[in-house]
């Protein structure tokens, strides 16, 4: 466990404004950040701005998700930029996790930012002055400076969304879309029109009478977030009712 503090800009609450993170994220990434080494030239056997963790790891210190929703939140994470982790094929437990642009210092008190896109070795990260770092790298949420408008805009979008359609606007729904929800107890489909689409595609790929319901939902969640496509919450929140019923049936299908 390392001493002392590390340095955190107020630029975070931009991006959870914004939408990029959310609070569970950002917890996520700042205890990463305390448990990492910061100060280069330390005797710290680590290099700087890496730590060892991995989704079992952080489960055990957030037990009120599942250990899926951290794995991810760090797939989530290194898919904006904000880590880079270094997995080797087939092997299990912790693995390096590079803290990209992480504020770090020498002993002179120099401040440097972690580059996580030059760094091909997590052994030997790469180091940049913040002297010379560019407004873009520090900043990780582009146009930082726009995210007002931005969440204007959101919020417009969500505004119109609530309205009722008109007669003229409303989109028919297809006899699969409908199929794919009730099959998850809902008579009418919910969320967004492309989230709807990657359910019912995914649903449309089951071939078993009994299918593994959870698997076939996180795929759907892993192709929404590749895609930017908002998951419902009641999607999440009927996926962890399945994976209670799944456990259950799992664990006390034989009395004891």
């Amino acid at each position: 466990m390392n001493a002392g503090f590390y340095k955190r800009r107020r630029g975070i609450l931009e991006h959870i404004e914004s939408g990029e993170i959310d609070l569970l994220e950002n917890g996520i990434h700042d205890y990463l950040s305390l448990k990492a080494n910061l100060v280069i030239g330390s005797p710290c056997s680590i290099p700087v701005g890496v730590c060892f963790t991995s989704a079992p790891a952080l489960h055990a210190h957030c037990r009120r998700v599942s250990e899926r929703t951290m794995q991810r939140i760090l797939e989530h994470m290194e898919a904006i930029g904000w880590l880079r982790t270094f997995k080797t094929p087939g092997k299990r437990g912790n693995y390096p996790t590079l803290l990209c642009r992480a504020s770090v210092h020498d002993l002179s008190g120099n401040e440097y930012r972690v580059n996580g896109a030059k760094t091909i070795d997590w052994t030997k990260p790469v180091y940049e002055p913040v002297g010379e770092v560019s407004p873009e790298e520090l900043n990780p949420v582009p146009n930082e400076s726009g995210n007002r408008k931005l969440r204007n805009e959101k919020r417009e979008q969500r505004r119109q969304q609530k309205k009722p359609a008109s007669a003229s606007a409303v989109v028919e729904i297809s006899h699969a879309t409908l199929q794919a929800f009730k099959a998850l107890g809902y008579e009418q489909p919910f969320g967004a029109p492309e989230f709807q689409s990657i359910w019912t595609d995914e649903y449309s790929q089951v071939q078993t009478n009994n299918p593994c319901w959870t698997d076939i939902m996180e795929r759907a969640i892993l192709r929404c977030q590749a895609a930017d496509v908002k998951v419902p919450s009641l999607f999440f929140a009927h996926k962890r009712e399945i994976e209670k019923g799944e456990v259950r049936d799992r664990y006390h299908r034989v009395p004891l």
